[in-house]
């Protein structure tokens, strides 16, 4: 493995170590029973990335509007997957075992994605 594969295969754990931690920020905070309903958005975000930093070792060089910015990211795609688990169940097929309710799932994410990477090519390579 060349050092530029092995820097990229670091990187690309510590996206993923940076995501699991933002989410368990997220998760302890917002879910707090004695704050976490009666807490302003301005206070829920300090206290998320007080979290991040706190609990992320070298991974806590973000700032807080960082942190909220990627959060409503991550959110952002959670619920597209659910939306793509809810429309599976919503089918209701006699027969159908949770294996081929998750690589129906897994095929409806792949086609979304196909047509989003068709989209950005022909924004890429089209003239105007």
């Amino acid at each position: 493995m060349s050092i530029r594969q092995k820097n990229h295969k670091e990187v690309k754990i510590s996206q993923q170590r940076k995501i699991v931690l933002l989410v368990s920020a997220w998760l302890n905070t917002s879910k707090d029973p004695i704050t976490g309903v009666e807490q302003q958005i301005k206070q829920l975000w300090a206290r998320v990335h007080a979290y991040f930093v706190e609990n992320g070792e070298n991974l806590n060089n973000r700032s807080q509007i960082s942190v909220s910015s990627r959060w409503q990211e991550i959110n952002r795609e959670i619920g597209k997957f659910v939306g793509f688990v809810t429309q599976i169940e919503n089918r209701q097929q006699s027969g159908m075992t949770e294996e081929s309710r998750v690589i129906l799932i897994f095929i409806s994410m792949l086609n979304y994605l196909t047509h989003i990477l068709t989209l950005f090519i022909l924004f890429i390579f089209l003239p105007d």
